[in-house]
């Protein structure tokens, strides 16, 4: 069953099917037939339900000691973009050693 109208356009539920133009336009009758729209492109997102997972670290580590820590997310899209930090220095890909 369709809750959409003349007027308004309702989606339930959401998905990722639903991104794209959305144009709403109106038209004269005869004899002139014109008309004009306005239109917005929508995104839908899939947010991750809980924030990073970080595995891997010790409370303590003796000098000399190797450290492979891991951060994980859940799945979303678009897909999240993790990054890391130690002392709120952001550690690039190529930097093998802090």
């Amino acid at each position: 069953e369709s809750k959409s109208s003349m007027n308004y356009v309702m989606l339930e539920p959401v998905s990722l099917l639903s991104k794209g133009v959305y144009r709403c336009e109106v038209s004269a009758d005869a004899p002139s037939f014109q008309t004009v729209h306005e239109e917005h492109f929508m995104h839908v997102m899939v947010l991750p339900r809980l924030g990073p997972q970080l595995t891997g670290v010790l409370p303590w580590y003796n000098i000399g000691d190797n450290l492979t820590a891991k951060c994980t997310v859940e799945k979303s899209f678009p897909q999240a973009r993790l990054s890391w930090f130690v002392n709120d220095v952001q550690v690039w890909e190529n930097n093998q050693q802090i």
